[in-house]
């Protein structure tokens, strides 16, 4: 079929338009004065005007396209409070959702709708993005952000930063302290902070 193809375009001058092998057909464009030639000089059927084996339809070169609904799962989208593109995706182990602002992610087990009205978590607004949420926390100069984690409770939407930094317990003993932080995803506020009680016998 393949090599009918090539000469029917180099010695005819030919254009292959559908090469359908399974049914041993090959539909062709060429100039009506070289059908007939190619017929017989290739050895095979000639097929004029049957309706049984009429070329498939092609879609036209300005048909529209139908428009594909974007995935809630994996959108871009302008948070209306201060135009900044928000990213949502699915985690690669298919169970936590991802939602990143300016390189900044959060992870939730809630279900999210990302689209033209903004982000909702659990059916709950978000107002507070996981960027600003960072900034919100203050963590310690010297800490390192470990995670983000987005949940909610009730009527309540909160992020959960926890973030580490290396320190010396008793000022001798080289130890790590983790802070979880949280805020409120819809207000902004500082909910709590919790660190180890130990947290003042350590220096560094």
């Amino acid at each position: 079929m393949e090599k009918i193809s090539s000469i029917s375009k180099t010695g005819y001058g030919a254009n292959t338009r559908i090469m359908d092998e399974e049914n041993n057909l090959l539909y062709l464009d060429a100039q009506a004065g070289k059908i007939y030639g190619l017929s017989k000089n290739s050895a095979i059927s000639f097929i004029e005007f049957d309706p049984a084996f009429a070329l498939p339809d092609f879609p036209k070169p300005n048909a529209e396209k139908p428009a594909v609904k974007s995935s809630p799962e994996n959108q871009r989208i302008q948070n209306s409070g201060n135009n900044e593109t928000v990213n949502v995706s699915r985690k690669a182990n298919g169970q936590e959702m991802l939602i990143e602002s300016r390189g900044v992610v959060a992870e939730t087990s809630q279900p999210v709708i990302a689209d033209e009205n903004g982000l909702k978590v659990a059916g709950r607004e978000i107002t507070v993005l996981p960027d600003l949420a960072v900034e919100k926390a203050k963590m310690e100069s010297n800490s390192v952000l470990e995670g983000i984690k987005l949940d909610v409770s009730g009527e309540k939407a909160v992020y959960e930063i926890t973030s580490v930094r290396k320190a010396n317990f008793l000022w001798i003993i080289p130890v790590e302290i983790r802070t979880s932080t949280k805020v409120n995803a819809q207000s902004g506020n500082l909910e709590s902070v919790e660190r180890p009680w130990w947290g003042f016998l350590v220096g560094g």
